[in-house]
């Protein structure tokens, strides 16, 4: 906004002088600024000086100084008006009015309404014509008309929000600054009621105050945001899962929160676990796998015959005997296509295109340790011309090329592989014990054109088997052990650096099966050889633990893990296969009361508005992992 000071001159007659010229008014003229390096948002250029050719207009040679008010952050942009002032109060010989505000309503037009500040800029009155007289002296120079701009800071009695002050007034002592003495008008350009954001690190608990944003960064605690206590109505706060553990929103007594139709969980898979009506064989390790539906899952038991196959989320099984000593099992996303992978020489993996029906058997590639499915093809390790190594087959396993890492040691021992649905990102991980060669992870997110090697220092340890995981976008790479002493190691840059995952009870689980991994990389659930599951929703920040029954040997489950499964280990428990779902909230807010709460993890985000009585109604947000109770 510009305010002006009315400006007015003095003039002593001489003795018997002729008529003085009558005194030069002062324009001001004010044009958009496009964004420049004045200012890098856009907003008004603000040009002033004295009318000398009279003609009411301000032209370029007339002006003496020039001022920006430029865009802030928020939606409104400062806007400027003028109009005649007819003579009265204002200006008793009439002149301009000039008014300013903010454009509230975004139509680019200074309504009245929106108008916070007014001046004028007053015409002298015309003297009476004297009696000529003789030539007076040549008076001094007028004065120079400055406007300064300053920021008004958040909270203060003019701008609540924070703004812009401007201030004009004439330059008495010439020095081309205007000082607080010469300033004759101020006015303000006031930023709307946005949010100011807060990144917290370190609180576990942070008391909420309007109009504020707050990122959760905490990565070791859920940071727990507590409403504010007084807000008034229209009052806004807003919170985002950032790199951290995760968060949630409480309330005090006569709170509440409205979600509308934001989709929410009441619970989370991998807490508790419902055993399946199916049992593959006894005495040894299961293996299981699932369509990116959670719909379609077929297990198999080491070392017998038979594959398990339900196209009902486990609720119906159907059982087909195949060729002896089955290690493993894979299935596309879509559920179509299977892969029963064999230690047998004679016949080294089954294939079915039919979801079980009917199955091929494909012997080029044999003794086949671990396989994994994607939408066009599988990949696995096996041995293939006396070779064995990683390979890769788009035809149902009939013929295959090799992956092998360029680098890779010319004795390593390959022992697990992973692939993302589209088949771009692979991960490949070896058995570095006894007469194997150390060997890293490899990762491949060009379909195993180039391949990234994970450091020998800060990797995961290269002297123990390696299982690995995969996310769909490839960032996110997972591995455990099945052999102790490496515990979880997660990359989160696509297998370029990993960090050590620490469990919640201090022990890490010696993995001896598959990890299942979400397609965003967030959620992980990992078997223990200890008879526990553990889960993370925060891409392995934090875990929480459950005992099973029977044990778990290996895990697989939806792209979303909104259906998750695992398999039983060896012994009298062999065989078995048990499943968690999450659970769809059936309420639209939580609780009311100190009892009430919504939490999300890394990526969730909610904006709420007060609408009084205590009740917040959700404006938007992005819900993946949303609980509310």
């Amino acid at each position: 906004m510009i305010a002006l000071a009315a400006l007015s001159a003095c003039d002593d007659d001489g003795l018997n002088g002729i008529d003085g010229s009558n005194g030069i008014s002062a324009l001001l003229k004010t044009t958009a600024e496009a964004s420049s390096s004045y200012c890098p948002s856009g907003g008004t250029r603000i040009e002033s000086g004295p009318d000398t050719n009279t003609n009411g207009t301000l032209e370029a040679g007339e002006v003496t100084g020039t001022q920006y008010v430029c865009n802030g952050d928020t939606p409104a942009r400062p806007l400027t008006a003028m109009a005649a002032e007819p003579a009265g109060a204002h200006c008793a010989t009439g002149g301009t009015r000039i008014t300013a505000g903010a454009d509230a309503n975004g139509n680019g037009t200074l309504d009245a309404a929106e108008v916070s500040s007014t001046a004028y800029v007053c015409t002298g009155a015309v003297g009476a014509t004297g009696t000529t007289g003789a030539t007076g002296a040549t008076g001094s120079d007028g004065y120079t008309h400055l406007v300064a701009l300053a920021v008004e800071p958040l909270g203060s009695a003019s701008c609540t929000y924070g703004g812009t002050r401007i201030t004009s007034g004439l330059d008495t002592d010439r020095n081309g600054s205007l000082a607080a003495g010469e300033v004759a008008a101020t006015s303000y350009v006031c930023n709307g009621a946005g949010v100011t954001w807060s990144n917290v690190v370190s609180d576990t608990s942070v008391q909420m105050a309007s109009h504020m944003g707050y990122i959760a960064s905490n990565t070791t605690t859920e940071v727990a945001f507590s409403l504010p206590v007084s807000p008034a109505i229209g009052d806004i706060v807003r919170v985002k899962g950032g790199l951290g553990v995760g968060w949630k929103i409480t309330q005090a007594a006569g709170q509440s929160i409205d979600l509308g139709d934001l989709r929410t969980w009441s619970s989370l898979s991998g807490q508790a676990w419902t055993e399946l009506p199916v049992q593959i064989g006894v005495g040894w390790e299961t293996f299981v796998a699932s369509s990116s539906s959670g719909q379609t899952v077929a297990a198999v038991t080491r070392w017998l015959t038979d594959v398990g196959v339900s196209k009902d989320g486990g609720a119906t099984w159907a059982l087909t005997t195949l060729g002896p000593n089955v290690r493993d099992v894979a299935v596309s996303p879509n559920g179509k296509v299977m892969y029963v992978s064999t230690l047998d020489p004679a016949n080294g993996m089954y294939v079915s295109s039919d979801e079980g029906a009917t199955w091929a058997a494909r012997t080029l590639l044999t003794d086949v340790i671990d396989a994994a499915a994607y939408t066009n093809g599988v990949v696995a390790i096996g041995t293939l011309g006396g070779i064995t190594a990683p390979y890769r087959s788009t035809d149902g396993g009939v013929s295959w090329t090799s992956l092998l890492p360029t680098g890779a040691p010319p004795s390593a021992c390959w022992r697990s592989i992973a692939v993302s649905a589209d088949g771009q990102h692979i991960a490949i991980g070896g058995n570095g014990n006894g007469s194997c060669s150390a060997i890293p992870v490899f990762v491949s997110h060009d379909a195993g054109v180039s391949w990234i090697a994970s450091d020998a220092t800060n990797g995961p340890p290269q002297n123990r088997i390696q299982m690995v995981a995969i996310s769909g976008s490839g960032n996110t790479v997972v591995v455990g052990s099945s052999d102790g002493g490496i515990g979880l190691r997660v990359s989160t840059d696509g297998g370029r650096t990993y960090r050590q995952s620490t469990i919640t009870d201090g022990l890490y689980p010696e993995l001896t099966g598959k990890i299942a991994l979400s397609a965003d990389g967030r959620r992980m659930v990992a078997p223990a050889t200890s008879s526990r599951v553990y889960t993370s929703n925060n891409t392995g920040y934090t875990w929480s633990v459950q005992t099973v029954a029977r044990g778990a040997v290996s895990a697989a489950g939806s792209s979303t893990l909104d259906a998750v499964y695992y398999a039983t280990p060896r012994g009298v428990d062999g065989g078995y296969v048990f499943k968690s779902e999450s659970v769809l909230s059936s309420v639209s807010g939580t609780t009311g009361g100190v009892g009430g709460q919504v939490s999300g993890t890394s990526g969730d985000a909610l904006e709420l508005q007060h609408l009084g009585s205590g009740v917040w109604s959700v404006l938007g947000g992005v819900s993946n992992l949303l609980v509310v109770r």
